[in-house]
């Protein structure tokens, strides 16, 4: 869904004509948008930076939009490497959304931190045998 611009953002739902506060539940600085929430400001950006950090990956964090683009890249390569890179991304888009409606719906605040540890424990937990040697060189509890 976010691939495609479909997720039910603030900016997507007052585009329909519905009547919402389009602030960003997260930073309450800017207005809610795909762009925005990945990987604009600085809670989804740090995330995302110390998740690239954690795989070995030394570069800046793109944009959303530059983000998918380095992920078509990564797409064409058939290994463990490029699924822990694509898990990891995934993971990090579902739990800062997670977190966007947990702020919206339960007034519930979790560090960025957190929701690293937690993708990161999931990474562990969720990896296949093929998986074993590039995760083995990256430390659980880096973050």
């Amino acid at each position: 869904m976010i691939a495609n611009g479909k997720l039910y953002t603030k900016d997507r739902l007052s585009k329909w004509g519905i009547q919402i506060d389009r602030e960003c539940v997260l930073c309450r600085q800017a207005s809610e948008t795909i762009q925005h929430l990945y990987f604009e400001f600085s809670y989804a950006a740090e995330l995302w930076g110390n998740l690239l950090a954690w795989q070995g990956i030394k570069r800046p964090v793109y944009r959303w939009a530059e983000e998918l683009a380095c992920v078509e890249k990564w797409l064409k390569r058939k290994n463990a490497t490029t699924k822990l890179y694509k898990m990891t991304l995934v993971a990090c888009v579902y739990y800062v959304w997670q977190e966007r409606n947990t702020r919206c719906f339960q007034a519930k605040v979790r560090r960025w931190e957190i929701l690293g540890k937690m993708i990161i424990q999931e990474i562990h937990c969720r990896s296949n045998k093929n998986m074993e040697k590039a995760l083995s060189r990256l430390d659980l509890y880096s973050m």
